[in-house]
């Protein structure tokens, strides 16, 4: 009986961890997407990016939000700061 117990105790123990894990990926999944659709519009409003250049940045910048600070600049710093980041960071022109 006592092991019986036991191994009930572990599957518990293990089903409790398993749905933490699954409940953080989730909300990781959730904030990383409302982030993307955060960042991506504000880059709608740097003028001269195209899709690609922006595309590249929105991936960048949610991963790296100390990057966000362009959103602070002038319309064409905007632009000259987004393609310093992607030269940076992928060496793209």
């Amino acid at each position: 009986m006592d092991v019986t117990l036991e191994v009930v105790k572990k599957m518990h123990e293990d089903t409790n961890h398993h749905l933490e894990t699954l409940s953080a990926r989730i909300g990781y999944d959730f904030n990383l997407s409302v982030k993307r659709t955060e960042v991506s519009s504000l880059l709608d409003d740097v003028i001269g990016l195209s899709k690609k250049h922006k595309f590249l940045a929105c991936d960048i910048l949610v991963k790296e939000l100390e990057c966000l600070d362009l959103f602070k600049m002038s319309k064409m710093d905007k632009f000259d700061y987004v393609i310093h980041i992607l030269e940076k960071k992928l060496g793209v022109n």
